[in-house]
């Protein structure tokens, strides 16, 4: 099944918001995750899922990073 998809997005909980405070954007590792282009990412890898076998995939952009 095709996998949820991780948006760069706002601080969704606490967490993320200690989480926020504690990087440094201005680490290579954050640039380099800021300008990559995650939608065309998605889209090329969505073919390799499935919609009908198997269960939900992890997201791609997890798959990616790791």
């Amino acid at each position: 099944m095709h996998p949820d998809i991780i948006e760069n997005s706002k601080v969704k909980s606490p967490i993320d918001y200690n989480l926020i405070s504690i990087i440094d954007e201005k680490h290579e590792l954050i640039i380099l995750s800021n300008n990559i282009n995650w939608s065309y990412i998605n889209k090329k890898l969505s073919a390799y899922y499935s919609d009908k076998k198997g269960r939900k995939g992890k997201p791609i952009r997890l798959m990616v990073r790791l």
